[in-house]
């Protein structure tokens, strides 16, 4: 099978900032630009000052989780470079265990199906984050591993290697360039790795405005495409001459987040805080919208089916979804997981659809058939709260998925027929 699209599912990019509740509580509601009144009590003020700086506040009291589960969540963001002290921790988890108590995730849902999967499990060291990946023809795979890191794996060896970036900031995304560079975001750079020396390149943004670098892709002359989640930006990188050019978003705060490339070289990405994805003239930077049929639609991931639909998973409502640009039609799939499942890390490899649902109890991954529109579930081994990544690997054999689980971080080895 031929990879027609790849999904990056990713953190915020602005880990050292803002991440004690931000790319895991608040992937976990709706999103909303607004603010609400948070409750009196010891633990607010830890919650106005770290999360705010990225996120809004809306919808947390949408938000289903136990104690355990806040408890778990709170600390292990910490454990990724979150700005509370140690002794706050225990205080921001009961803070928000009484003021917005939930009865947990739901329980997952399994599909029975044609299709014969195995899926093994590799843990990754040095405390890294198992996070965007990259998988080369010879089985290399790079990824982005947490705060100010790169990671590498070998699977022949089974040797990770961890590549310092340089960067206060979580890396965000991965991708390689003709020559062999790796390209990433994170905070208000983009940045260049080179995996001989070591050396990292970083281009600043020329807008004080453009934060929060989220998503990149590579189109095929080798220009840089990326997203910004907090500038409501999409920026162009020239990486001959480094010269940034940066085109506002139509919707505001409209949070770009995935992008990608399309089998005719235009990069298209997706509006997290409204129901629209976009593409990009690559050449004026001129952005058309796409506006999805339900209101309440909140794309996370795209790719494409080699009829040049656009697929997406809608985060916010359980579903998946289909865009024919050419017609503007729309249609939509509930996941099995339903309204609450939380669809993740997304892959389009041929015409089947791979994705997850992230919050179902433990989390799955789904396979999606689009000619005979039928579903089948997998259970993941490990209860967590973050399949994050999918990628095909390019020899067709397998798909690999990032998961920040209870047991640390993991990568999920998936064998497909």
């Amino acid at each position: 099978m031929n990879v027609i699209s790849r999904s990056k599912a990713r953190y915020s990019a602005r880990v050292q900032k803002a991440l004690l509740l931000s790319a895991i509580f608040f992937c976990s509601m709706l999103p909303a630009r607004g603010q609400i009144q948070l409750p009196e009590g010891n633990g607010k003020q830890d919650l106005e000052r770290v999360c705010t700086l990225c996120h809004e506040l809306d919808e947390l009291s949408k938000v289903n989780f136990s104690s355990t589960d806040w408890a778990y969540l709170v600390d292990r963001m910490v454990a990724y470079g979150a700005p509370l002290p140690k002794d706050r921790v225990p205080v921001v988890a009961e803070y928000l265990a009484k003021n917005f108590p939930g009865t947990g995730k739901p329980a997952a849902v399994k599909v029975t199906g044609p299709v014969e999967v195995r899926i093994g499990e590799i843990a990754v060291p040095f405390g890294m984050r198992a996070g965007d990946n990259l998988v080369l023809p010879d089985g290399t795979m790079w990824f982005t591993g947490g705060r100010g890191a790169m990671g590498r794996f070998d699977p022949k060896t089974g040797e990770f290697k961890k590549y310092p970036i340089d960067l206060r900031a979580g890396a965000h995304d991965v991708e390689m360039d003709k020559e062999g560079m790796v390209w990433f975001v994170a905070g208000e750079h983009v940045g260049k790795l080179n995996p001989d020396t070591g050396e990292v390149t970083k281009y600043a943004m020329p807008d004080p405005k453009a934060q929060s670098l989220h998503d990149l892709v590579i189109d095929p002359k080798g220009t840089i495409f990326f997203t910004m989640s907090r500038g409501n930006m999409i920026g162009r990188l020239n990486p001959t001459t480094g010269v940034v050019t940066l085109a506002p978003i139509p919707t505001p705060n409209a949070s770009p987040y995935d992008i990608q490339v399309n089998a005719q070289g235009i990069p298209w990405f997706t509006e997290f805080y409204s129901n629209k994805v976009a593409s990009i003239d690559p050449e004026t930077m001129a952005i058309r919208e796409y506006t999805l049929a339900n209101p309440g639609t909140r794309p996370k991931r795209l790719g494409f089916t080699p009829d040049g639909v656009i697929w997406y998973n809608d985060y916010a409502r359980g579903y998946i979804g289909r865009l024919d640009p050419r017609s503007g039609e729309t249609k939509e799939w509930a996941l099995p997981g339903g309204r609450r499942s939380q669809p993740y890390g997304f892959t389009v490899v041929g015409d089947i659809v791979w994705t997850s649902e992230t919050n179902t109890q433990p989390p799955t991954l789904v396979r999606f058939d689009t000619k005979t529109e039928r579903f089948q579930t997998w259970l993941l081994p490990n209860p967590g709260d973050q399949v994050h990544d999918f990628i095909h690997a390019p020899d067709g054999k397998s798909l690999w998925v990032g998961h920040q689980s209870r047991k640390g971080a993991v990568f999920y080895q998936v064998e497909v027929p």
